[in-house]
């Protein structure tokens, strides 16, 4: 696999969500054709021919308002389910998370932590792709 292409899928991953909600400086979304797109991601890759090995890591933290943190225990509730906040990730206000994201020669790595629910490992050697999961959640201290 080309390294370009390693390097374009690693930031398909990671940076593409990121870049795809920016705004122009007068406020306004950026006015490009799919041709103008395509050629400007392949002038990009064309940047990383010399590059033998990277490694990105991101931290941050995702939050949900408490109104819909709320609405989403009364719609359970409604259901009759069991509604148990510390063991449901979906109700918790905030999240902190980290990816890292590398590659080199040969192998191409993906970790996701989001603390306190679960990790990801994937990694990529060119023949073998091999992913390891752990969750946290429903686990006795």
């Amino acid at each position: 696999m080309r390294r370009a292409t390693i390097f374009g899928l690693l930031m398909g991953l990671a940076l593409v969500p990121c870049f795809a909600f920016a705004l122009e400086p007068g406020g306004e979304e950026p006015k490009l054709t799919a041709p103008e797109l395509v050629e400007g991601v392949i002038a990009e890759e064309a940047k990383v021919e010399d590059v033998r090995s990277l490694y990105l890591r991101f931290e941050g933290k995702w939050t949900r308002p408490l109104p819909a943190v709320s609405r989403e225990i009364a719609e359970m509730k409604g259901r009759n389910e069991n509604v148990d906040i510390e063991k449901n990730s979906n109700l918790w206000p905030e999240m902190t998370e980290e990816l890292e994201l590398a590659f080199d020669k040969k192998r191409v790595r993906r970790f996701s932590h989001w603390h306190k629910s679960s990790w990801t490992l994937r990694v990529f050697d060119g023949d073998l792709a091999v992913s390891h999961e752990k969750y946290f959640l429903g686990l006795k201290e």
